[in-house]
């Protein structure tokens, strides 16, 4: 996640999800097979979308 303004963004990631992902892949790899590890790291694209109009008006 990036947060704070342009001239000083703050990055970080989301530990708890990183680790449930890899312990997913593993899992999958483990008793399906390698490749089924990949489908832990498919975005199905459920995520929210950002409001760019506001966020790009905002930052005028």
């Amino acid at each position: 996640m990036v947060t704070g303004p342009l001239t000083s963004p703050k990055v970080d990631i989301d530990r708890g999800a990183v680790a449930a992902q890899g312990g997913v892949g593993a899992i999958l790899g483990a008793l399906v097979n390698p490749f089924a590890a990949l489908a832990a790291f498919v975005d199905p694209g459920l995520a929210d979308d950002a409001n760019c109009g506001a966020l790009i008006a905002s930052a005028r």
